[in-house]
């Protein structure tokens, strides 16, 4: 017998999901959508996903962890330039690097990595700023 069970949701979890859905409220398409979301989710088996590492090489960068296969860009006046995470590296052009030299080779000189560095993630189809990545990494205590 199949019976609804409150979920608490993140009020911005919440009004991204009823904004998807085109409702103002939590009704029968929004639950719908959540409902489709979990059991696709499930069915993919990605619950243990983050668990273990694909590797545990990867680039230490302050308080933020880069895996191995972790891409970084930086973009100025339009080029786009990109680096990888490889082993315990950061490699850009066939050199290792860090971010400061990275982005400063790759704009004016005197750029901030937090806030001119992309990151996108093993696994992961989005880029993120780096600030972001570093923010909620101290956020979960990492």
């Amino acid at each position: 017998m199949s019976y609804p069970i409150p979920v608490h949701l993140p009020n911005d979890v919440f009004h991204a999901l009823t904004a998807f859905t085109g409702e103002l409220w939590f009704g029968d398409m929004s639950s719908a959508a959540l409902c489709d979301a979990v059991r696709s989710w499930i069915a993919r088996g990605d619950a243990g996903a983050d668990a273990v590492p694909a590797s545990l090489h990867g680039y230490q960068w302050k308080q933020l962890f880069l895996p191995e296969g972790t891409n970084l860009r930086v973009t100025f006046q339009g080029q786009v330039a990109y680096a990888t995470v490889e082993g315990d590296a950061m490699v850009a052009e066939g050199k290792r690097v860090s971010p400061s030299q990275f982005v400063n080779a790759h704009g004016c000189g005197n750029r901030n990595a937090w806030h001119a560095l992309w990151l996108r993630f093993p696994g992961e189809a989005r880029w993120r700023l780096a600030a972001d990545c570093r923010d909620a990494a101290r956020d979960m205590g990492t």
